[in-house]
């Protein structure tokens, strides 16, 4: 065995958990910073209308952040 998977094996952890973890944090952050950056989120209030989004690229990039969330926490749950 090489050192790393000795070293995962004892601390007891999976080491693929934990990038795919760090893999969604960093879509999540992408999402967060792309609002300071872009502005395209609006506020989401109840009674307000549905945001509208300049073009494909920020729909998507919305939509995917939304599966973020419960794959980090069904992630944390497994680790």
């Amino acid at each position: 065995m090489d050192e790393m998977t000795d070293s995962a094996h004892i601390a007891g952890r999976f080491v693929s958990l934990d990038e795919h973890r760090g893999f969604l944090m960093i879509v999540m952050a992408f999402d967060h910073a792309s609002y300071f950056v872009a502005r395209t989120h609006s506020l989401k209030l109840w009674g307000t209308p549905l945001p509208v989004y300049p073009d494909a690229f920020w729909f998507w990039t919305r939509w995917v952040t939304h599966l973020c969330a419960p794959g980090f926490f069904f992630l944390m749950g497994t680790g």
